[in-house]
């Protein structure tokens, strides 16, 4: 035993000795005989219980470095042995050694250990915090930006901020220089009201707003741009993507002063207000600095990696409940705050679309609560959305089309889907007013002339939409079939909404081959010309059409005597429903067509 003791404590010395002998250049002091530019930002500091010489700018070269540090000793950068010339790069990890003494180089955020800070290192940064990725002591120092000590969210948030030139992380100091501060809110009153330039900017409108409302009790009004008039105070909200999809890149500007406010999402661009607000509110006011920055703490990349930051507690108490509470109850849990409540502050989805194809979801979502606020914007949207004179209702508030860059695509499904959602509507309010209000508003743009709505009432609306999927869509035949005549104003064809004057070309290609357009929302997919998308849609359009005329009881049975064609080819889809006759007789229908629900 006393030889196995022996032994043992001979071997433990043997590796002290090894240890030390590896390490010795690392672990010396350094900061005797060495002399530090009082110009430049660098510093001697710990970390990990050794010193590290930091505050270099990335792509410095050796000759940078060596000018800004003086030694009575040879000084020189070394990097795995290799002594470096004057016009390399200096690296995380490279060392700086002066006698016999050296001391590593950190580059900040450079956590890669290529000299430079890019997107790759935020990357790093990223996936090291989460435990998804290792970094060696050095490349660790590198990556706490904050210097604080640890490698967390703060030092991935930094670092992004840096690569947008909103960070210096050699000062760890905000770029903005805050001249000035514009009162919004001032002890609960405000005279600014919220704009939005186009449709796309109206999810972050009212998130906007509904996160001041909650925050400050003060609710701002949001507007038009049209609405807006000479030395009305605004808040305008200019949406910075190209594409008019997505919430992202938004910039919120009052009275010349702009706040850039980055999101990779309408989720992130929640994020992104609630810091806004938390910087810039105190109590009942709200005061926007000049040129403030905000950036969401959320992934910027195409892959977004679930972390612990976004689990939501709440998402546990939700509606749906087993035994075993595991993620599966909790995933649907999420997606019902998300896209099933109607405002709980947990849902993500804006609560409505910008065109028909959302109407009906979104009728669903909101016709059965009492929150009269939403469902009377709903039925805003509804009854001014714009139409052609054949009925089909247009993809897009703008457009008549879906124009996303040089790609031009026809939602046909919001047609179908208009005539879902007024039936939702009226069937929860229990009776049919809504069918009589007249639509206000003219479009303006390039397109103007074929909108068709101005003056037509719901109803009016309606019913041209149900004529136009049996006239032009070709449901008189009992199925949809889409051709380039549904494209047209006119018999001959010499108008047609589908006319991009831009390029002047038409966008109607819906074969369903390689190379052709999309046929409904579903963007991604050529449906073709034979569209079982739409055809399912046109089913629950006629239950609809069907359940509007049953409310509408004495005008029903006009509509039958003076429209008789179009309601024969209606009725050759559906069954167990009474047709008046205009002697007035009547027929009950049993055979044939569809069965209601």
């Amino acid at each position: 035993m006393k030889h196995f003791r022996k032994l043992v404590s001979g071997v433990l010395v043997l590796a002290m000795c090894a240890s030390f002998l590896r390490f010795a250049p690392h672990t010396i002091r350094a900061a005797a005989g060495l002399t530090l530019s009082p110009g430049s930002n660098l510093r001697i500091k710990q970390w990990e219980g050794q010193e590290i010489l930091i505050g270099l700018a990335e792509n410095s070269t050796v000759d940078q470095l060596l000018s800004l540090v003086d030694s009575s000793n040879d000084i020189r950068a070394t990097k795995d042995g290799y002594v470096l010339n004057g016009g390399e790069i200096v690296t995380t990890g490279t060392m700086l050694e002066y006698g016999i003494t050296s001391i590593p180089v950190i580059i900040k955020g450079d956590a890669s250990g290529d000299g430079a800070v890019n997107v790759s290192d935020a990357l790093r940064i990223k996936a090291c915090f989460l435990n998804q990725f290792y970094l060696d002591d050095l490349l660790m120092a590198a990556a706490d930006v904050s210097e604080d000590g640890v490698v967390n969210a703060t030092d991935y948030l930094q670092i992004k901020k840096y690569l947008l030139g909103s960070w210096n992380i050699y000062t760890n100091k905000s770029t903005s220089g805050y001249g000035y501060s514009l009162p919004i809110i001032t002890n609960g009153q405000t005279e600014y009201s919220i704009v939005c330039s186009q449709p796309s900017e109206y999810a972050a409108a009212y998130t906007l707003r509904d996160k001041l409302l909650s925050k400050l009790g003060v609710e701002l009004p949001v507007k038009t741009a049209t609405a807006v008039t000479i030395g009305d105070k605004v808040i305008k909200l200019h949406n910075r993507v190209q594409q008019d999809i997505g919430n992202c890149g938004y910039a919120v500007e009052a009275d010349g002063v702009t706040v850039s406010l980055y999101a990779s999402g309408l989720t992130g661009f929640d994020k992104a207000i609630e810091r806004l607000i938390s910087d810039c509110a105190d109590r009942r006011s709200f005061s926007v600095p000049s040129d403030y920055f905000v950036l969401e703490d959320e992934s910027w990349e195409t892959d977004y990696v679930l972390s612990g930051n976004d689990y939501n507690p709440n998402y546990n108490d939700g509606i749906f409940y087993n035994d075993k509470n595991d993620s599966v109850a909790y995933v649907t849990n999420a997606m019902w705050h998300m896209f099933g409540a109607i405002d709980d502050g947990r849902n993500l989805v804006y609560r409505f679309g910008n065109e028909p194809t959302w109407f009906e979801w979104i009728s669903e979502k909101l016709a059965w609560s009492t929150d009269r606020q939403y469902l009377n914007e709903l039925k805003q949207r509804i009854l001014t959305f714009p139409q052609t004179t054949t009925g089909y209702m247009w993809s897009w508030g703008t457009y008549p089309f879906w124009k996303v860059d040089n790609c031009y695509s026809i939602h046909y499904d919001g047609t179908f889907r208009y005539i879902a959602s007024v039936y939702d509507i009226i069937t929860w309010e229990g009776n049919t007013n809504f069918l009589y209000q007249t639509d206000p508003d003219r479009v303006a743009g390039d397109y103007a002339d074929m909108d068709a709505s101005y003056q037509r009432t719901v109803l009016d609306k309606t019913e041209a939409c149900m004529d136009y999927i049996l006239d032009y869509l070709n449901g008189d035949n009992g199925y949809i079939r889409l051709t380039k005549e549904s494209t047209y104003l006119n018999a001959d064809g010499s108008k047609r909404f589908d006319y991009v004057k831009d390029t002047n070309t038409y966008c109607w290609n819906n074969t369903g081959m390689d190379g052709s357009h999309a046929s409904n929302y579903w963007d991604n997919l050529c449906f073709g010309n034979f569209d079982g998308y739409s055809n399912a849609l046109f089913y629950n359009a006629l239950n609809s059409m069907a359940g509007i005329y049953r409310m509408l009881e004495a005008q029903y049975q006009d509509i039958q005597r003076y429209q008789m064609e179009t309601w024969r080819a209606f009725l050759r889809r559906v069954k167990n429903v009474v047709e008046y006759l205009p002697d007035g007789s009547t027929v009950q229908w049993k055979k044939g067509g569809l069965t209601l629900l």
